[in-house]
């Protein structure tokens, strides 16, 4: 099990499961009582009182409360805030830093053939030089 989840087994009227996710100073904690796990929590790590909220923002994808067609209550996330993030940051890095031949295009067709299957790839690997992380613009992204 991954040390920044936690998973917690509950019996009561209904049978549930609570998950308390940490990454660095981030604490997302879903619970019936959540406000009785970050008590627990405060013992040993102080919490500043002013971001203890019901969540909106995790690990920068959005998350909302929402009522499923069952009737049940369920958090759900979406990554748009992020890549938004991500798209103004290749906007602003094509604008500021590559000559102005290059511009970023809209309504582009799909760059994904419908036909292609991964596990029949025979093409030779990635170069390290080559790789993402040695990009200039993801390092850009990234931060």
């Amino acid at each position: 099990m991954d040390e920044s989840l936690y998973m917690g087994d509950h019996s009561g009227p209904e049978k549930y499961y609570s998950y308390t996710l940490k990454y660095v100073n981030d604490i997302l904690c879903i619970h019936d009582d959540p406000d009785s796990i970050l008590t627990q929590i405060y013992k040993c790590f102080p919490l500043k009182p002013d971001l203890v909220d019901e969540p909106d923002v995790y690990l920068g994808a959005k998350l909302k409360l929402m009522q499923l067609k069952n009737g049940v209550w369920a958090w759900g996330l979406s990554q748009s805030k992020y890549l938004q993030e991500v798209m103004h940051k290749c906007k602003k890095y094509v604008k500021e830093k590559l000559p102005k031949c290059y511009k970023l295009m809209y309504l582009v067709p799909n760059p994904f053939p419908t036909d292609y299957w991964p596990e029949l790839d025979t093409l030779a690997e990635l170069m390290p030089e080559h790789a993402l992380q040695n990009n200039p613009l993801w390092r850009y992204i990234s931060g």
